[in-house]
């Protein structure tokens, strides 16, 4: 049977259930009246602006030599933008680089003074 919207009345209420975790067989059903529990919190992101070496091994794609490779490029370049130029600069794909983007963020770059002054007009 399906609901569609011309069978719903003011003030009806309507309920979806989420399992935690998904069945891929489809085997269980949820118990009446139960709902999935909150997600968890989610983790902390490894900024690659000023992450260790160490933090810097624990994102996906990273290897001991790209890990090398990014802490010399930060450390030429003074950081890097975003998350992509992070990844290319290393030399990721752009499928590892895809993966990077929910466990990795770039804080901010101090630039070098240029003496050049930006005015809004």
């Amino acid at each position: 049977m399906r609901l569609g919207t011309r069978d719903l009345q003011q003030n009806d209420v309507i309920e979806a259930y989420v399992p935690a975790t998904p069945d891929p067989a489809g085997l269980s059903a949820p118990a009446p009246g139960v709902l999935a529990p909150p997600p968890a919190p989610p983790a902390a992101r490894v900024d690659v602006n000023a992450a260790s070496g160490d933090e810097l091994a624990t994102l996906p794609g990273l290897s001991p030599a790209r890990v090398t490779t990014a802490l010399e490029l930060r450390r030429q370049q003074g950081g890097f933008p975003d998350v992509e130029a992070f990844g290319v600069a290393i030399g990721l794909q752009p499928h590892e680089i895809v993966r990077l983007r929910g466990r990795a963020t770039a804080g901010r770059v101090a630039l070098p003074e240029t003496g050049v002054r930006q005015i809004d007009i």
